[in-house]
C-alpha cells in the first residue's frame, strides 16, 4: 500500500474486479440447486419484452460469455441505479454474434446474471450472495464496494498513475458494476473461498461440475480453465477496477490455491500476471 500508516494484512479489504463473476456463477448455480431457474433455460423465462434475436440466449451463455452479447455498451442517459432500466438498455444493443457461436468478454452478461439472481430469487444480489455463498464459506469480511459494514480503517487506498481515487469499500455500486464487479474481500476470505468449493458448504457436487465445465475458449462459468506445461488444470481468473487489481488461481489436483491483491492500476501493466506466472514456477518446478 502506498499509503505507509496502512498496513496490509490478511483482513485488509480490496477489491476482487472481475473475480466477482465466479461469485455471481456460484450465485446462479445456487439458484439452480433450489430450483428457482436452469442453465439452459432461456432468458426470455425470466426478463420481460426481451428483443426476438436475444430471446434463445440461455443462462449458461450469459455465464460462459458465449450468448453474443457485446463487449461495447453504452448506459448514457440510462439511470443505472435501476435493474429494469439498465437490463432493458443492455437487451437493446446489437448482438456481435449469434447465441452459442462465439467466446465474447462481455461485463453486461454479469450485468444480467445479477438482475437473473434478483428476480429468481426475490431478494437483492447482494443478500443473496451473503446469504447463500458468504455466511455458509465462512467468510465474514467479504461484501461489496459502497458497503458500509466494511470498516475503512481496513480498506487499502486506491491508486491510478500515483493518484489517489479513495477507498476500496467507499465505492458506489450500481447496475454498472453489480454481478461483474464490485466484490471486496481479503485474502483470509479468499482462501475460504477457495476451501468452500471442495466441498458441498456453498455447490453440491453436481454445481461445481457446472462452474468449472468449459464451454468456449477455455471459459466455464466465471473461470477459465486452463491446462499447465505440467499438465495440470489450472482454475483462474483475474479482474481490476478503478485502482485495484485482482488474481486468483487455483489447482485442486495439487490443493494449492492464491490471490494477489494489489491498489495500483495503471493503465497498460499487467503486474499481476507477471507475480503468477513466478508463482506458478516456484509451486511447480520439478
Amino acid at each position: 500500500d502506498r499509503d505507509s500508516k496502512r498496513k496490509n494484512a490478511l483482513d485488509t479489504f480490496f477489491d476482487t474486479g472481475s473475480v466477482t463473476k465466479q461469485f455471481t456463477a456460484a450465485a446462479v448455480l445456487k439458484l439452480e440447486m433450489l430450483g428457482k431457474l436452469k442453465l439452459a433455460d432461456r432468458i426470455d423465462k425470466h426478463f420481460k419484452n426481451v428483443p426476438a434475436d436475444k430471446a434463445a440466449i440461455t443462462v449458461l451463455q450469459l455465464l460462459s460469455h458465449s450468448s453474443g452479447v457485446a463487449q461495447m455498451y453504452d448506459f448514457e442517459g440510462v439511470d443505472v441505479t435501476d435493474r429494469d432500466s439498465s437490463v432493458k438498455c443492455l437487451l437493446a444493443i446489437a448482438l456481435a454474434a449469434k447465441p452459442g457461436e462465439k467466446f465474447i468478454y462481455s461485463n453486461a452478461n454479469y450485468f444480467m446474471a445479477a438482475a437473473l439472481v434478483e428476480i429468481a430469487s426475490g431478494q437483492s444480489f447482494e443478500s443473496f450472495c451473503e446469504e447463500h455463498l458468504f455466511k455458509p464459506a465462512g467468510m465474514k469480511d467479504t461484501g461489496f464496494t459502497g458497503d458500509k459494514d466494511l470498516e475503512e480503517k481496513r480498506s487499502a487506498l486506491r491508486y491510478e498513475g500515483g493518484e489517489s481515487r479513495g477507498s476500496m469499500v467507499s465505492y458506489a455500486y450500481s447496475w454498472g458494476f453489480r454481478g461483474a464487479t464490485g466484490v471486496v474481500s481479503t485474502v483470509s476470505d479468499m482462501n475460504r473461498w477457495s476451501d468452500a468449493l471442495l466441498g458441498d458448504d456453498v455447490l453440491n457436487a453436481e454445481a461445481r461440475k457446472s462452474l468449472f465445465k468449459p464451454v468456449l475458449s477455455e471459459y466455464a462459468c466465471g473461470w477459465y480453465i486452463l491446462k499447465t506445461a505440467t499438465g495440470s488444470t489450472k482454475i483462474t481468473h483475474s479482474g481490476a477496477a478503478a485502482g485495484a487489481r485482482c488474481y486468483f488461481s487455483r489447482y485442486e489436483a495439487e490443493d494449492v490455491a492464491f490471490v494477489i491483491f494489489l491498489n495500483e492500476c495503471t493503465q497498460g501493466s499487467l503486474v499481476e500476471f507477471t507475480l503468477a506466472n513466478e508463482i506458478d514456477a516456484v509451486l511447480f518446478a520439478r
